[in-house]
């Protein structure tokens, strides 16, 4: 796991952030956003790989903001790997292992020293919540491994806290009557040694037997010199018991330790050509140049495939992703402008990001991975248009893919989509609906409505009175609309901003109605009574006084924060 630290500063309150070390006319690297658009290309090559992001942000009265932070990473496409606690402050065991952050592909930690706000940014963590340091900018070359930020923190509570070993030699100077620290140049090759004095190797030692553990970072001054070129990485080896292979690492114009390690996909086919290759997801033999025929990854063994296929299937569709968004590609033959034939492909949209190397490492890999993505995980739908045309792909795959749906349409695209007519006059059109849709997939198993929220641009009002109606009723209208479609399905979920009464009463209708136990659920009563109810009897579209948020990187669903609007999903079948 590397390590990424250092200053952050701004000239003004509208300008950039920088990179910087004590003063920006003194060392200044550019901005924060080109920073993190390097580090986003070098994630993007290296799915396997975690790093930390630790920001200083202690420039003498003018602490930057935390919101501050956000434009940077958003702007340079990293909040995609951004990791998020679940807490405010963490202890050793609370962490994930770097395995789940590698699968869930939030493979980023970022904190920041002083100012941070995670009320507001949460993946913005107050790095002092989390884990500790030895003395700052030491000037002892003994580096005893004391814990001095935060100040006056009980040895127990650092104790099950990670912490970061600062082992760089400053030497104290007074320079025009200013007092400031210059690193110990002559000594850096003993400073970054495996062994001996005042060396990295001894300090790691020190720590062990201190803290009953390593450090968690290990911060350095040119991590290039040492008593070999790569001795602080066989310090940082030795201390998470890997083997290190001694080599050349780095050399003295070298400005990324990214060099360091090998590129995680280092196979024949470029890293960009994944994307590709996986949008393709067709069922055809790949040839040698797609598939490699090889073991694993660099000409190793894979483990993978000692597993039980049972495990390895599961394990395909945990780290393929929770859902795929279908959408139609169009081709055009050499006539321009004739439209030959619609392709089938995977939209390269998903909750969290794919492992897209599996589908590079053999050609059993490839098509088990396939399948699994195709036939076991939800197949996520954003608006009609879609649904229609991914239908009537001629191109399709040749796994059972239509078993598994998710139907995620504003409240507009609902009515129209079962043929309910808006407006002045108020109807439904069964010669309009598309509902049949679903008596036409024998292989669809599992069906999720999903709802989008109230609030914004989701209001609707289907008499077109500009007044919307209450969420809670427009969700028991579809339901009701789309009921003689869907109830003999094996399963039925609802998703998105549906609150929890409304889903125990659809839970219990479906129940009943599987179970063949009275009272059946009359759909013709109720959409007759929906079309007589007067308009001024509707109630108009609330927030029900109920926050929340997304929470689909794993699970998709919504947090019930104040037990107003339950899980976005369960099961009534």
């Amino acid at each position: 796991m590397e390590f990424e630290d250092f200053e952050t500063h701004k000239s003004n309150s509208s300008a950039e952030i920088h990179l910087c070390h004590t003063w920006c006319n003194i060392l200044d690297v550019g901005t924060l956003e080109s920073y993190l658009a390097t580090v986003k290309g070098w994630l993007d090559r290296n799915p396997f790989e975690v790093i930390g992001i630790i920001m200083g942000n202690n420039g003498d009265g003018t602490r930057i903001p935390a919101t501050d932070y956000i434009a940077p990473f958003q702007d340079s496409g990293m909040m995609e790997y951004l990791w998020t606690p679940h807490s405010i402050t963490m202890n050793l065991s609370d962490w994930p292992t770097l395995a789940e952050m590698i699968i869930r592909n939030k493979r980023v930690v970022v904190m920041l020293d002083y100012g941070a706000d995670q009320e507001q940014v949460p993946w913005l963590l107050s790095e002092f919540n989390y884990q500790w340091q030895t003395t700052f900018s030491p000037k002892d070359s003994a580096f005893p491994c004391t814990q001095q930020r935060p100040p006056d923190q009980v040895k127990e509570i650092s104790g099950e806290r990670m912490y970061t070993m600062n082992h760089n030699l400053n030497i104290p100077l007074n320079l025009f009557g200013y007092h400031i620290l210059i690193p110990a140049h002559t000594l850096f090759d003993q400073i970054n040694a495996v062994s001996g004095y005042m060396s990295l190797g001894l300090n790691v030692q020190t720590c062990r037997r201190m803290w009953n553990r390593p450090p968690k970072w290990i911060l350095v001054d040119y991590y290039n010199y040492g008593d070999f070129n790569g001795s602080v990485f066989e310090v940082a080896a030795v201390a998470n018991n890997v083997i290190f292979k001694k080599r050349q690492c780095c050399g003295s114009h070298v400005i990324s330790a990214a060099t360091l390690i090998p590129n995680s996909m280092d196979l024949s086919t470029q890293p960009h050509d994944l994307i590709p290759i996986a949008n393709k997801m067709s069922a055809e033999a790949l040839n040698e140049e797609t598939a490699p025929e090889r073991q694993g990854l660099n000409d190793e063994h894979f483990r993978l495939v000692d597993l039980p296929i049972e495990i390895r299937l599961l394990f395909f569709e945990f780290v393929l992703g929770p859902l795929i968004y279908l959408f139609s590609k169009i081709s055009n033959s050499a006539l321009l402008g004739q439209i030959s034939m619609v392709h089938f492909h995977l939209g390269y949209c998903l909750t969290r990001n794919p492992i897209l190397a599996l589908l590079l490492v053999n050609k059993l890999t490839h098509h088990q991975a396939m399948q699994v993505c195709w036939e076991n995980t939800p197949k996520h739908l954003t608006s009609t248009s879609h649904l229609y045309m991914v239908l009537l792909t001629d191109i399709k795959p040749a796994y059972n893919w239509l078993n598994y749906l998710v139907l995620d349409f504003i409240m507009d695209e609902w009515f129209g989509f079962l043929g309910v007519l808006t407006g002045p006059d108020f109807y439904i059109e069964s010669d309009w609906s598309f509902g049949e849709v679903f008596n036409m997939l024998p292989t669809l198993k599992s069906l999720q409505l999903r709802f989008r929220d109230s609030r914004g641009c989701c209001k609707y009002d289907p008499h077109n009175n500009n007044t919307p109606i209450c969420q809670s009723i427009l969700v028991d209208w579809v339901m009701t609309f789309a009921w003689s479609y869907f109830k003999d399905l094996p399963n039925v979920t609802l998703g998105g901003a549906v609150k929890k009464d409304t889903k125990a009463a659809w839970d219990q209708c479906l129940a009943l109605y599987k179970r063949r136990a009275d009272p059946f659920f009359d759909h013709r009563a109720a959409e007759a009574a929906i079309f007589n109810a007067p308009k001024s009897s509707l109630p108009p579209s609330c927030l029900c006084g109920a926050p929340w948020v997304f929470q689909d990187t794993v699970e998709d669903g919504f947090y019930d924060e104040l037990d107003q609007w339950s899980s976005s999903k369960y099961s009534v079948g």
